[in-house]
């Protein structure tokens, strides 16, 4: 399996800030234009900072589901975090 390329990392990047953003505000979450490769089965774990400090870790590691896939099933879990988080 191949690593993202520089702009699938960036588009990565971009819809889970987009997620946290748009959770936060209530709004939805503007589609992105993805490449082939978010057809494949990935992991996604992420890493959340608050002010420069851990706050704690989100996400799916193993390659359960399509990278696509993901996009719905993160943000289910990053809302949750989010919101009922007392941090």
């Amino acid at each position: 399996m191949d690593l993202l390329t520089d702009h699938e990392g960036d588009l990565t990047l971009q819809s889970a800030r987009n997620t946290v953003e748009n959770a936060v505000a209530g709004t939805t979450v503007p589609a992105l234009k993805l490449t082939p490769v978010f057809q494949e089965k990935r992991g996604v774990f992420v890493t959340l900072t608050k002010v420069g400090c851990h706050w704690g870790c989100i996400g799916f590691p193993y390659r359960l589901f399509r990278l696509k896939r993901q996009s719905p099933r993160w943000r289910l879990v990053q809302l949750s975090k989010i919101r009922g988080s007392p941090r």
